[in-house]
């Protein structure tokens, strides 16, 4: 995000690419050289496709860790990317500007990641996503105020709690699934990348006129927060008392 347009404006777009390329060549030599599977138990044993996909249907907890992912990380995506065109096109921002813009939100909310997973080993992910919900739908209303310093700080604002989630979500999979966490992951993960391009696609409708007046974006918005206090509430009634129970 940060260094992608600085090189293109330097060097041109072919050498982003090619950049890229040699790094993910180096990359994979030393994944190569260094990676090592993680050891077995004795008695583990050899399960088949069926069985670990079992749990996807058998597990209702499951699917809904994959839809508190679907926002948290499928929020982060979906500013990453539509970011840049929605500054830009709503407030007329310069490209270099408006990307720089969403890179500090990039940063923030990776950097806010690891302290989710933090604040989860110490109160719980269930709390921490409580907050979380709770603070992502004012933030979101409120990005439908069409002013550029509002909008930026609530963007950030809203980059902070999406972090945040994205730790605490992935302290509960093996907390609730110890003995298929690979399998429960892949689901998250699949739901976490899902969510990410579902919200551009969303605003791209509004602001197209296709679903409401040309130029909306509000309505987005409010199905954002409207969407993180329905997930607010399903945490609160399913796992703040499992977490509840266990801190007795």
């Amino acid at each position: 995000m940060f260094l992608g347009p600085l090189l293109a404006a330097r060097a041109g777009m072919a050498a982003v690419y090619h950049g890229v390329a040699v790094l993910l060549v180096v990359w994979a030599a030393a994944f190569a050289l260094l990676a090592r599977n993680a050891p077995a138990p004795a008695t583990a044993q050899h399960r088949g496709l069926g069985v670990m996909l079992e749990v996807l249907t058998r597990e209702r907890l499951s699917w809904l860790l994959a839809a508190f992912y679907f926002l948290t990380f499928g929020g982060f995506v979906a500013f990453a990317i539509y970011l840049p065109t929605l500054l830009k096109d709503e407030f007329g921002l310069p490209p270099a500007d408006a990307g720089f813009r969403a890179a500090g939100f990039v940063v923030l909310a990776t950097l806010l990641r690891p302290l989710g997973g933090w604040l989860s080993d110490r109160i719980g992910g269930a709390r921490v996503l409580s907050g979380v919900f709770l603070g992502v739908a004012p933030f979101a209303m409120l990005m439908s105020w069409p002013a550029v310093i509002p909008f930026t700080v609530r963007a950030l604002g809203c980059a902070a709690l999406l972090g945040l989630g994205n730790g605490a979500v992935f302290k509960l999979v093996p907390q609730y699934f110890p003995n298929q966490t690979g399998t429960v992951t892949g689901l998250v993960g699949a739901m976490g990348g899902l969510g990410g391009f579902f919200p551009p696609l969303l605003l791209a409708l509004f602001r197209s006129g296709a679903a409401s007046g040309p130029g909306v974006t509000w309505p987005a918005f409010l199905l954002l927060a409207g969407t993180a206090l329905l997930l607010w509430w399903a945490n609160h009634r399913v796992f703040v008392p499992r977490q509840q129970a266990l801190d007795l």
